[in-house]
């Protein structure tokens, strides 16, 4: 997108349409447009389109013709489709386009969505499926390659792309930059990491941050290697902070974290919010199917107190600003993707009553009119979860030194969904083997990758009193982790993610009772939005019935190596210590 020149015949259509010399494709009558350049609103305009394109924008009558759709606005507001400028559309568990199928009638008509778990799962090659998957969609899917595959080499197993491939990606028109990087590592990285954001530069496109409890001086460094945003603000303060630095600053509402209501106190203040955005971080398909997707983000926001008219230019020509994509995406303007919606009035626009996407009238009234283009990725790509052996519960007790009756060891304490703790226990010993205390559970990590390395871990906060969990879908690596209340329940949920080819397994006693397939690279499924919602909903009832007892275990064990925040985390390659200058492999036992 980012350099797409549109066809000479289009540019000579649309100027024949503003020009009133042939009819629009499409004319939608009496709206009010909000003009998001100006953060003006025109009422009583007319909108006429020529193809995918925004033609004439005027109070003037455009003539319809036979072929042109005329759409009654009946003095509704006409304001741009919303664009998710922090989308992981690549770890929504579901296909893009099955995604799309119900995102797009909340008026969500544009996503910059990073590439990390593709490239994770499959390497170069799994980036370049997804693109595939992704184009000719009734919605614009922007990309950002990541710099983070795997998320830390020195930390995790994995596939590893190089500065060439890296180079031949950012070329490609849908690719608008590098996705996220995490600070800890940008500090501490002495060159690899620069390489590609200077390919970036070279290339006019932008590299993404993630600068989760960074001080100001590490989001500098950030800033000074080349990185343009952050997204990990959670507080007034650390917008501000960011935005002091000229970092784009996207504040997050999603199924990972909702960070709007923290920094809701901004909404009152007076100062240019050009450089504020708004996005999701991801949204799950429970999530996708209870709030939608931005137009849940864009009416909290209202309901928070930000003005309407601040709020769509946040979810939409700033965002698209700092991509690039202005001239295309982002207003209503001539010359532009004629995407838009229409909404009873501005301080609520959670309920579109129609929805226009690339010039095409894409929902009405709730219905789907423009179903996405259905794509199969290729059967490699059902093949790559490697993962063929078999764990026994004798494999994954914990060994101690001989002769020891009592083992101090590291213990990853999960504080909350995402956030761990690093956590010291002494641990008795009978027989060589260390006998799990009361509320410690027994942790797994497997690289899907030959050779399949392995660790085993201790972790609290779990509190699993019976059962086990493993899933393949995890962040930063391709791994399989696990959590479960003793080895023989642990070693039935991994191997039954392995039997599935890759998935989510639960089990109690020696019973599966819940369980999703991810057959695509054991991220992806192949089934609809409601099935994969319906299942998720199952794994996290059983786990929080068997004892977790936070809102979300199916996140928990997406982060169990995720190496993008502090502090312990379980990988395959052994303990990791994520601190404020990278991490460190530690040992288990003290």
């Amino acid at each position: 997108m980012k350099g797409q020149v549109f066809p000479r015949e289009l540019r000579l259509r649309a100027r024949a349409v503003a020009l009133g010399q042939e009819s629009p494709d499409l004319l939608v009558r009496d709206v009010t447009v909000l003009n998001v350049h100006t953060g003006t609103l025109l009422p009583h305009f007319h909108i006429a389109t020529a193809g995918p394109l925004v033609a004439g924008l005027s109070r003037d009558e455009f003539s319809p013709g036979s072929q042109t759709v005329v759409l009654e606005g009946r003095g509704r507001y006409a304001i741009p489709g919303f664009i998710d400028a922090h989308a992981h559309l690549d770890e929504g568990v579901v296909t893009v386009p099955e995604f799309l199928r119900h995102a797009l009638l909340g008026g969500t008509t544009a996503y910059v969505t990073d590439t990390a778990e593709v490239g994770n799962a499959f390497g170069c090659r799994g980036v370049i499926w997804f693109l595939e998957s992704v184009m000719d969609q009734p919605a614009h899917v922007f990309a950002l390659v990541s710099p983070m595959v795997p998320g830390d080499p020195q930390l995790l197993p994995g596939h590893r792309m190089q500065p060439e491939e890296v180079a031949e990606l950012l070329r490609r028109a849908e690719v608008v930059g590098l996705g996220e990087s995490y600070w800890t590592r940008v500090v501490r990285d002495g060159g690899d990491l620069l390489t590609l954001y200077s390919l970036a530069e070279e290339t006019g496109k932008v590299a993404e941050g993630h600068g989760a409890g960074a001080r100001k001086e590490c989001l500098a460094a950030l800033a000074c290697c080349g990185i343009g945003s952050c997204h990990e603000a959670i507080s007034p303060e650390e917008v501000k902070d960011r935005l002091s630095l000229g970092l784009f600053t996207i504040v997050r509402e999603g199924s990972v974290r909702r960070d709007l209501e923290g920094v809701a106190a901004l909404a009152g203040e007076d100062f240019d919010f050009r450089y504020l955005g708004l996005g999701t971080d991801g949204v799950n398909p429970v999530d996708l199917l209870r709030y939608g997707v931005m137009e849940y983000v864009v009416q909290k926001a209202i309901d928070l107190g930000f003005d309407p008219v601040r709020a769509v230019q946040m979810a939409t020509i700033n965002n698209a600003t700092h991509f690039g994509l202005e001239r295309y995406v982002g207003s209503i303007s001539p010359g532009r993707y004629a995407d838009f919606l229409l909404v009873e009035d501005l301080h609520h626009v959670g309920r579109p009553q129609a929805v226009v996407a690339k010039g095409r009238l894409v929902a009405q009234d709730g219905r789907l009119l423009a179903p996405p283009r259905r794509h199969r990725f290729p059967e490699e790509a059902h093949r790559a979860l490697d993962f063929s052996r078999r764990f026994l519960a004798s494999e994954l007790t914990i060994t101690a030194p001989p002769g020891t009756r009592r083992v101090r060891v590291r213990i990853v304490h999960q504080r909350n969904d995402v956030v761990t703790e690093e956590q010291t226990l002494d641990v008795p010993s009978q027989k060589g083997r260390l006998t799990l205390p009361p509320g410690i559970n027994l942790g797994l990590a497997v690289s899907t990758l030959r050779p399949a390395k392995w660790s085993a871990g201790l972790i609290s906060g779990w509190n699993l009193r019976a059962g086990a969990c493993a899933s393949s879908a995890v962040w930063d690596a391709p791994q399989v982790a696990g959590v479960g209340a003793s080895a023989e329940e642990l070693a039935l949920a991994v191997n039954r993610v392995g039997e599935m080819g890759g998935g989510v397994a639960v089990c109690e006693g020696n019973q599966i009772v819940a369980e999703l397939p991810l057959p695509i690279g054991g991220i992806i499924s192949d089934l609809s939005v409601e099935e994969v919602a319906a299942r998720m909903k199952a794994i996290d009832l059983h786990l929080r019935r068997l004892g977790y007892p936070y809102a979300n275990p199916f996140l928990a064990l997406r982060v169990m190596g995720y190496v993008g925040v502090p502090r312990l985390r379980l990988t395959a390659c052994g303990l990791v210590r994520v601190g404020s200058l990278g991490g460190e492999p530690v040992p288990l036992m003290l």
